[in-house]
């Protein structure tokens, strides 16, 4: 959530800021989930660019408590495809909708979510709506 910078400004600024409680996606996901959530890494949306994501998932490999992204429908499929290269066959919740009338939790290991996403894509042209992916971390 790139809401901070707003934040930040309006401190500079001198306006008072107040938060307002309500459903956070990241948060509802983990809920939803069911895998570890006493501890996690919230790493919001990864780069675009296949380069950075990759460094950045590499600096991830060895993190122990559940990690947190976001992903948009366009590349979620390259994006799980490159969780599995990475990180292996962890186990995953695809969060899609979250608290709207289309949600969707898959879990599974990833390689699992792939072949159940490619199921859909031959029924629908594409994936709709806002993800959030939960992963597990890495075993110790």
């Amino acid at each position: 959530d790139p809401g901070y910078y707003l934040v930040r400004e309006a401190i500079k600024e001198g306006i008072k800021v107040s938060p307002v409680p309500g459903p956070a996606a990241m948060i509802a996901g983990l809920i939803i989930s069911g895998l570890p959530s006493d501890r996690f890494v919230f790493e919001g949306f990864l780069p675009k660019r296949e380069g950075k994501k990759r460094k950045r998932l590499l600096n991830l490999i060895n993190e122990e408590k559940t990690i947190i992204f976001y992903e948009s429908p366009y590349r979620i499929m390259r994006t799980l495809k490159t969780f599995l290269e990475i990180f292996g066959d962890r186990e995953i919740a695809l969060c899609r909708e979250l608290t709207k009338k289309f949600e969707e939790v898959l879990r599974g290991k990833i390689s699992e979510i792939i072949e159940i996403l490619n199921k859909k894509l031959e029924k629908e042209k594409r994936i709709k709506g806002e993800i959030v992916i939960v992963m597990k971390g890495k075993e110790e």
